[in-house]
This record gives C-alpha cells, structure tokens and sequence, in this order.
C-alpha cells in the first residue's frame, strides 16, 4: 500500500505544470533561464536558491528548488535577443550551442547550419554567431504558461552533447568548462580524473578522460553515508557532484549523481611526474644563468599534470628567438606531430632548452652558440593558433618551470 501510494504521489509531482511545481529535474537542453521563465520565477531568485554562480550552467538530471512567491527580476545569465535575420551574438564562458539556440528560440540545427558548424558543433569564447530568423510556426507571440519548448530534433542533441565518449580528444576551440557541460561531468571530476589542476588549461589534441557516472533515486530509510557505501565514493564528493552543502539533506526520492571514482594509472602517473619535477627544480635552485629568449607576455605557463611542460610566450610574427644560454644545437628541424619548427639545445650539467612553433630556423645541428645568438623566429607553426614561443627547460630528462629560472 505505502509503495503505491509513493508511486501516486510520484506521478502527481511529474504531472504538475512548471506553475506549480516546487522542484524541478533538469532535462537535456534546459538552461535555468528558460526553467525560471516556465516556473514563473526570476532567475536571479531561482540561481540564488539553488547556490549557483556564474555562468549558472545546470546539469541534466540536476534537481532545483523552486522559490515559490519570488518576484520577477532580469536574468543573471546572458539572454541573446530574438532570432532576426542578420541578429548576432557573442558566446560567453561556458555556453554551449544547444543552450544558446534555446534562449534565443531557435532549433540547434538552425543555429548551426546559419553558422556553417559542424559537428560536434564546438562553438569559442568570444565566437560571434548568427542568430537565424524564427518562422512564424517556431516563434509564437506569446506561449501559453506551462508549456515547454519544443525540444530539439533527437539528431541534433546526440550531436551537441558527448553522451557516451569514455575518451575525449580536445577539438578547436573547445575549453574545459564547455567539455564539462556537454559531458555532464562536473569539474572537480573530470579535473581530478585527468590529473588539471587550476585554472585547467587544455590543448588540441589533448585526450581526456571521461568518467561516466551513475544516478541513484533515494529510497525510504537511505542515508548519504549508507549511499555513499553502497557505491565506494566519498560522501563528500557525492554532495560535490549534486551541488550541494556539507549540511544538505537528502530526501526519499531525490535523484543524486554518483560520481565516478578516478583509479586511472595515467592520472597517478601524472601527478607523480609532477611532484618529481617539483623536486627537480628545489634541488637546482641555483641560479642557471638562463636569460630569456624574447620579451613577451606569459600566455600559458607550467603545468605538468596537463602535460604542459614548459611556457607559452606571446609574440609577434617573425619576432627574433634568442638563445637562453650559450650551448650546442642537438635539434633544428621539424617536429611533427605538435610543435612545428623546433630548435634544442644542450648546456653544461645536463640541462637543456627548446623553443618551438617557429616561423623560421636559424641554426643547424652541431653548431655552438652563445646567450643572446638568434636560433630562429618566432611563428604559429605546429598546433599554435597564434604567434607564440613554447619555451621549455629540462635537467637531466626532467622538465623544470622556465620562471624558476629566468631572472
């Protein structure tokens, strides 16, 4: 009798408008400006109440508590205007196509055909879009409360979102935080399953892994801990992956992600690589004597557990690379797979140096320089997309943070 009573009330509660309802389950292509809006809530009330901050990115199967009697007020997301022909938009952090075409009203597969996308239709920072026109049929005047969108052809979700990938191959243009939203995977957990630390820079060709997690309906009697038992994971991480506060309370029937537990011998081995350059770099605390090889700001800077082992310096085309220290040519020549034009160098007590995606080489195998010779240009060649030096130090194979040792 109690389990079916459980099940009426269950269908009363998905059965009840976006009017009425207290809490509501993300479903795949809702934004928290488009929840609030059918909710008849502001969104600043609806992202207060629910702890979210910028860019107030919800998850699918996330659960939000509805402010019941809060007053309308403007969005806190970003909301791009009505599709007209030849209206634009700039894409912000941590949006997404899919959230994008919905907010303005439009179908995805619109936005990226007006766009010239395809898949997995990855959409940049700062990337200025198209806002298509909307057709009479797909842009009512007024809609009627309650009434949810239109969801997006089934075609046209699988391709925005990385349902299934247990791998992920950085593409053009894709950021951490946007891999993240379309996996579904919260940050902590996809940094923590990939050895990132912050601010969690990735690189094209990068691959990543993705953990899938699980989803667990809490039962009459459960408890976090017991739950948290049941499946081997940190009770701490459960409430991470959820969204919530050390103090929350879990309820009969409330939906939780069971975050995947990261056991990946590739992750360990970068942290131990890590710590050991760490090591390296206290033991040669010395001053090197290095200089540096152009003048230039620091664009991306040493992280060896994201397998950055060494310093992006912005630069112009054609800008001179000087030698950091005086030592012999080991390498000029053409790296294939990632940094173009490279040039290596050796010194004294096993310490080298390389500079990378060069326009131009000026040098060749075998010969001596000094600190401060010209060894090439700087350019964008290899994977650079735009002109830079990647500058790295090693001392006897181990890769050493270049601002540890330039002065």
């Amino acid at each position: 009798m109690k389990r079916a009573l459980l099940a009426a009330m269950a269908a009363l509660l998905v059965a009840a408008s976006p009017a009425d309802e207290t809490r509501h389950t993300v479903r795949d292509g809702e934004t928290l400006n488009g929840i609030a809006n059918r909710a008849g809530v502001s969104p600043a009330a609806l992202a207060e109440a629910n702890k979210l901050t910028p860019p107030y990115a919800v998850r699918v199967g996330q659960v939000l508590v509805i402010p019941r009697g809060a007053k309308r007020a403007s969005a806190p997301a970003s909301k791009p205007a009505s599709g007209t022909s030849g209206s634009a938009y700039v894409v912000k952090d941590g949006e997404t196509l899919n959230g994008i075409a919905n907010r303005a009203g439009v179908s995805p597969a619109a936005l990226a055909a007006a766009n010239k996308l395809t898949p997995p239709y990855a959409v940049r920072v700062g990337q200025r879009l198209t806002l298509p026109r909307r057709s009479a049929a797909a842009a009512p005047a007024a809609k009627p409360a309650g009434e949810r969108p239109a969801p997006a052809p089934a075609s046209a979700r699988s391709a925005l979102r990385i349902d299934t990938e247990t791998s992920h191959v950085v593409k053009p243009g894709e950021t951490f935080n946007g891999i993240a939203i379309r996996t579904g995977i919260p940050r902590s957990v996809l940094a923590q399953a990939n050895g990132l630390t912050a601010p969690y820079v990735v690189k094209v060709g990068q691959r990543l892994r993705i953990p899938r997690q699980r989803t667990h309906v809490v039962a009459e009697g459960e408890t976090g801990f017991g739950i948290a038992f049941k499946y081997g994971v940190p009770y701490d991480d459960i409430l991470t992956a959820n969204g919530l506060g050390k103090d929350a309370v879990i309820k009969t029937g409330q939906k939780l992600v069971i975050p995947a537990m990261v056991h990946d011998a590739r992750a360990k081995e970068a942290a131990r690589a890590s710590q050991e350059a760490a090591a390296a770099a206290r033991a040669a605390a010395t001053d090197s004597g290095f200089r540096w090889p152009l003048t230039g700001k620091v664009i991306t800077r040493f992280d060896a557990q994201a397998g950055h082992r060494g310093i992006d310096i912005d630069a112009t085309l054609g800008q001179a690379v000087a030698a950091s220290k005086a030592g012999k040519v080991i390498y000029a020549g053409e790296e294939p797979v990632r940094y173009g034009k490279v040039v290596v160098l050796e010194h004294d007590g096993q310490w080298y140096s390389a500079y990378a995606h060069l326009l131009s080489i000026g040098v060749a195998k075998g010969e001596t320089v000094k600190a401060g010779d010209v060894v090439g240009h700087a350019g964008s060649s290899g994977e650079a997309t735009q002109p830079q030096l990647h500058f790295e130090l090693r001392q006897a194979n181990r890769p050493i943070d270049p601002l540890t040792k330039l002065p």
